[in-house]
């Protein structure tokens, strides 16, 4: 429905084979699952062939909009300036230029939030422009459309016309945004797009868009297009373009080129902690890898426990990013397709006891195992190892053994994370604290080698770039391969803990 974000995708899932179906569609779609009892038409999206063991499943899909389906195989709390974007409070922020070059020395960026909605007053400039020039969201009457959001009585930018893209894009430059420096990056939200008085608190389905698209056929995708817009704005606005930050509430398929995403407002309570493990790994599933949730909540204030329970969940899924950026991705910062959080069945494909562990996950390229605490008063958690190798924690170095589908005891005081480090898996680290990703730069990198027990052998990943421009584009990177071959010495120390080498 009218929820942030769709990535129409379904995966299923039984011992070493797997099926996904893409749902191409931007239009409203109800979805039912059914197990029926006869085969049905082969054309019929069914997933799955009868046999004798289960009933075929079968989706019964109700949707609007083009018919297009994909099978595949294989596995802020400061007063701002009335919700006018582009403006900078001129009492709360009396130097905004200066106080971006403060955060610059310390490699820290600021993030300002930009909605679609711009705001219906005399005199701005903003709202004045994207009328003239007719580049707003229309009635089914044909006029520019207007609803209420946090401004008050506002317009909505139409991100689906081109003409609103090139002029979205020259609102960004530095002689237009008085006060933005190189410093400044955005987050797009309410861009589903959140209409207070719309039905379903969006816009009224047969709004119209570019093209002549009513709104209901292309809802799913308004988020896309605006986040597409601001992606392309804040590229142009630099000489030399700068990977841009775009944090972003609203998404579909494909919006992971252009940034982050959010899982919106949550609450500070353990449930919601707990569900938003399950709903980042779906998200990575779907091929979105750059998404988190609010750490401590959005609604409501955490207790001291839940906050620090909270912080080391979101920690593990950076811990290992050898440039330590802003825009890494642990290992694969330049492939933003790779996922960062693996599932249970994802890793052991074969073993079907891990297929309902949906609270554990593996660091992607890595071999680091993560289980985040997620209920109160715990001093300990049970890890599932679906495999006979060695495990070791990532702090303490303490050894698991023994026979593959076992589960160990792993203590988890409050100042402990969760994370066990996979036997044959050489991990890169920075180990300097800093206050800031950026001042970790040049920081040395240590490398843990965890050595496989019974061949004595270790492998991993190493990739770093500037972290800000596109010159890894044309060669500018590291991306090397960490093999440790087995020898005489080595298989003799196979069976201690962890060995360091800077």
């Amino acid at each position: 429905m009218t929820l942030y974000g769709a990535i129409p995708f379904m995966q299923a899932h039984k011992k070493d084979s797997t099926v996904g179906v893409f749902w191409l569609n931007a239009a409203e779609t109800w979805i039912d699952i059914v197990k029926a009892k006869e085969a049905h038409n082969p054309l019929s999206l069914g997933i799955g062939a009868k046999d004798r063991h289960s009933h075929a499943l079968v989706l019964r899909v109700r949707t609007g909009g083009r018919l297009r389906a994909f099978r595949t195989n294989a596995a802020s709390n400061e007063q701002d300036d009335g919700k006018k974007y582009f403006t900078f409070d001129p009492l709360t922020f009396s130097d905004p230029a200066g106080m971006q070059k403060q955060l610059e020395v310390h490699q820290r960026k600021l993030v300002a939030i930009i909605d679609p909605h711009i705001k219906k007053e005399d005199n701005y400039h903003v709202i004045k422009e994207m009328q003239d020039k007719d580049l707003a969201v229309h009635n089914k009457n044909g006029e520019q459309y207007e609803g209420w959001c946090w401004p008050g009585a506002s317009y909505w930018i139409d991100a689906f016309n081109p003409a609103a893209i090139k002029w979205w894009t020259t609102l960004f430059t530095y002689d237009r945004w008085k006060g933005a420096t190189s410093n400044l990056f955005l987050w797009n939200d309410m861009n589903e797009p959140s209409v207070f008085n719309g039905p379903e608190t969006t816009m009224p389905k047969d709004n119209l868009h570019h093209g002549g698209w009513e709104h209901r056929d292309v809802h799913n995708l308004n988020g896309m297009t605006f986040h597409n817009a601001t992606f392309a704005a804040l590229k142009a606005r630099d000489k030399v373009a700068k990977r841009p930050f775009i944090l972003t509430r609203s998404f579909f398929a494909g919006s992971q080129r252009l940034g982050a995403v959010w899982t919106g407002d949550n609450q500070a309570s353990w449930p919601h902690l707990e569900a938003s493990i399950p709903m980042l790994l779906a998200n990575n599933l779907a091929g979105y890898p750059f998404v988190g949730a609010d750490v401590g909540g959005f609604f409501g204030n955490p207790e001291k426990e839940l906050l620090t329970r909270w912080y080391q969940a979101g920690s593990p899924s950076a811990i290992l990013a050898p440039t330590g950026m802003v825009y890494s991705i642990p290992q694969r910062c330049y492939d933003r397709s790779a996922q960062s959080c693996k599932p249970q069945y994802y890793v052991h494909p074969s073993d079907p006891v891990g297929f309902a562990i949906d609270d554990q996950f593996t660091v992607s390229g890595t071999g680091l195992l993560a289980k985040p605490v997620t209920s109160p008063d715990t001093s300990s958690v049970n890890i599932y190892l679906a495999d006979a190798r060695a495990y070791y924690d990532y702090f303490t170095y303490t050894t698991y053994t023994g026979a593959a589908g076992r589960t160990v005891t792993v203590p988890a005081p409050l100042d402990t994370i969760p994370l066990l480090m996979r036997a044959g898996h050489i991990f890169p680290r920075r180990e300097r604290p800093r206050r800031s990703s950026g001042l970790m730069k040049y920081d040395p990198v240590t490398l843990v080698v965890v050595l496989d027990e019974g061949r004595g052998d270790a492998q991993g990943e190493l990739y770093m770039d500037d972290g800000e421009s596109y010159d890894y584009e044309s060669g500018a990177s590291v991306h090397r391969l960490l093999r440790l071959l087995r020898s005489e010495r080595a298989h003799s120390q196979a069976r201690t803990l962890a060995r360091k080498a800077s």
